[in-house]
C-alpha cells in the first residue's frame, strides 16, 4: 500500500486545507470520483460529466470545478484505490473524443497554476500517445507544453524514443510488483 503524495507542502494527518485544485494536483490529483463530496448545487454551476468524452471525463469535471471554486482537502484516507499497472486505464490507447485541454487556455491568466496543471496533463497524454504509436496525438499534446513546467525526468521521457518508453514501462511494472513505486512527477 502506497501513501499518496500531493503538491501541498507540510500536510498534517487528519487536517483540512482550503486549496487551489490546480496547484495542489501537480503530483497526484486531490479529487477523485471515489473520495470527493460535492454539493448538488455545484453541478448547476459547473455542469455534469461530459457524456461526449470517452477519456478524461473526470479531469474535465475537476478542471471546471477548480475554475469555479477553491477546494477543501481533508488529509485523511477515506477510500482505497487499487492500482493495477496492467489495467485498461493504464494501457496506452487511442481514444477518439478524448479531453482537449486547449479549451481551458483562456483561463490561465485568472487561475494560478492552471498552465502548469494543463502542461502536466498534456505531458501524460503525450506519453500515452507516443507509447501507443499515435504520432498525431503525441505531437498535438507536446506542442502545447511549456517545457519549463516539466521536471528533468519528464523532459527526458517526453523526448525519449517510444521503444525506450516501452522498456521503462515494463521495468516500472516489474519494480512495482516488488514494492518499489516510481514516478516522474516527484
Amino acid at each position: 500500500m502506497y501513501k499518496p503524495t500531493y503538491s501541498i507542502a507540510n500536510l498534517s494527518p487528519d487536517k483540512s486545507y482550503v486549496v487551489s485544485y490546480f496547484t495542489s494536483s501537480y503530483i497526484n490529483t486531490i479529487l477523485t470520483s471515489s473520495s470527493t463530496v460535492v454539493h448538488k448545487d455545484v453541478f448547476e454551476t459547473i455542469g455534469h460529466y461530459n457524456p461526449t468524452l470517452r477519456s478524461g471525463e473526470d479531469t474535465d469535471l475537476w478542471i471546471r470545478l477548480g475554475l469555479a471554486y477553491t477546494v477543501v482537502f481533508l488529509n485523511t484516507p477515506l477510500a482505497t484505490y487499487r492500482f493495477e499497472a496492467t489495467s485498461l486505464s493504464n494501457s496506452p490507447k487511442q481514444v477518439k473524443k478524448a479531453l482537449d485541454l486547449d479549451c481551458y487556455e483562456k483561463h490561465i491568466s485568472s487561475h494560478k497554476g492552471l498552465k502548469k496543471f494543463l502542461d502536466l496533463n498534456r505531458y501524460s497524454l503525450a506519453l500515452f500517445a507516443k507509447i501507443a504509436g499515435n504520432k498525431e496525438d503525441y505531437l498535438k499534446n507536446k506542442k502545447g507544453i511549456d517545457l519549463k513546467n516539466l521536471n528533468k525526468k519528464q523532459r527526458f521521457l517526453i523526448s525519449a524514443p517510444s521503444f525506450v518508453l516501452n522498456v521503462l514501462v515494463w521495468l516500472k511494472v516489474v519494480l512495482e510488483k516488488n514494492g518499489l513505486q516510481l514516478s516522474a512527477y516527484k
